[in-house]
């Protein structure tokens, strides 16, 4: 069986943290939009992150890393 990352687009979602983890909707809820769509792409609740929501997710990241 194959590994499919679920929180593929969900880094960009203002529901979900700087690494795609703990959407605000369910712990499982990617998983459940993956079977029911059959992509994490349609997400119906996906919201795009505003600039100092992004700025914020690359300042953590960079941290990360370091």
């Amino acid at each position: 069986m194959a590994a499919y990352d679920v929180n593929g687009r969900c880094e960009d979602c203002t529901f979900a943290d700087a690494f795609g983890r703990s959407c605000q909707h369910g712990m499982l809820f990617p998983v459940m939009v993956l079977i029911a769509f059959g992509d994490v792409y349609q997400c119906p609740n996906f919201q795009k992150k505003n600039a100092e929501q992004l700025q914020e997710q690359i300042r953590l990241k960079n941290n990360e890393n370091k």
